[in-house]
């Protein structure tokens, strides 16, 4: 892939599902680091320490499961009250209410 980015085939590299060790790894076996990592991050999994590592790396931090996941679909629809402040209003108001 980055034999690509030279090239101009492509513009930058993205890996999904890396956590510190992982990152911190691959960071040290390439020459171009990758522009984003996309990651499951949701209200139920917010990787608190994984987001800012990878962040002060230079790295965004792309939400896999933003809604959700592993069996917490079911909380977001219909979203309960207390849990549409999760979202802005404009969200909240297209896709939760009944």
């Amino acid at each position: 892939m980055e034999r690509y980015v030279r090239e101009g085939k492509i513009r930058s590299i993205g890996v999904s599902c890396y956590y510190i060790n992982e990152i911190d790894d691959f960071i040290r076996q390439v020459d171009i680091k990758p522009v984003l990592v996309q990651n499951e991050v949701h209200p139920y999994y917010q990787d608190t320490d994984v987001v800012p590592h990878i962040q002060n790396l230079g790295i965004a931090v792309e939400a896999w499961y933003p809604l959700g996941g592993r069996g917490h679909q079911k909380e977001f629809s219909p979203a309960p009250e207390s849990e549409t402040a999760c979202f802005p209003t404009t969200y909240s108001e297209k896709f939760m209410s009944g």
